[in-house]
C-alpha cells in the first residue's frame, strides 16, 4: 500500500471487527495490529469539552427518568414509559438514546436485558428502568427500579 510516496507495511483496525477483515483481505500480506489498546488508552483521558457533554447526556437522562416515573401508574404499558423516556431524551436535544431502552415490570424485572416493553404494570410491581440518553456521541447509562 503506498499512501503520498510512504510504503505502509503496518496497518492498524479494530481486530474481529467485520471491516477489518475486508481490511486485511484487501491489504494482503500487510500486517494488521489491533488498534484496541491505543484506543483504550485515548479513552481515558477526557477534555473539559468531552466532559461538559458526558455530563449533559447524564443531566439528559436524568430527567428522562424523573419524567417516566412521574408517569408510572397501575394500568400503563412498559412501551409507554419507554416512549417518555426516548421522547424527553428527544426534547431536550439528544439524538438518540444511548442503547435499547428497558423497561420490566413485574416478572420482568429481574429478565436481564428484557426487551419486549409490553406488559401493562398492577399495582405493588416494581418497575426496573435502565436508559439512558446519547447526546453528540457521549452516551449515559442509568438504571432505576420504582414502586407502581
Amino acid at each position: 500500500v503506498r499512501r503520498r510516496g510512504a510504503d505502509v507495511s503496518r496497518v492498524y483496525a479494530l481486530k474481529g471487527d467485520p471491516h477489518a477483515d475486508q481490511v486485511a483481505r484487501a491489504l494482503g500480506n500487510r500486517e494488521i495490529s489491533d488498534a484496541f489498546p491505543a484506543l483504550a488508552r485515548l479513552r481515558m483521558v477526557k477534555s473539559a469539552a468531552e466532559l461538559e457533554l458526558i455530563q449533559r447526556s447524564i443531566d439528559v437522562s436524568i430527567e428522562g427518568h424523573k419524567a417516566a416515573a412521574r408517569r408510572i401508574k397501575p394500568g400503563i404499558a412498559e412501551y409507554q414509559l419507554s416512549s417518555t423516556l426516548t421522547s424527553s431524551f428527544l426534547e431536550q436535544g439528544c439524538e438518540r438514546p444511548a442503547y435499547r431502552t428497558v423497561v420490566g415490570s413485574g416478572p420482568n424485572s429481574v429478565i436481564l436485558h428484557y426487551s419486549q416493553n409490553r406488559r401493562r404494570m398492577d399495582r405493588g410491581d416494581l418497575v426496573l428502568i435502565d436508559a439512558g440518553a446519547e447526546c453528540n456521541g457521549y452516551a449515559a447509562d442509568i438504571t432505576r427500579t420504582l414502586p407502581v
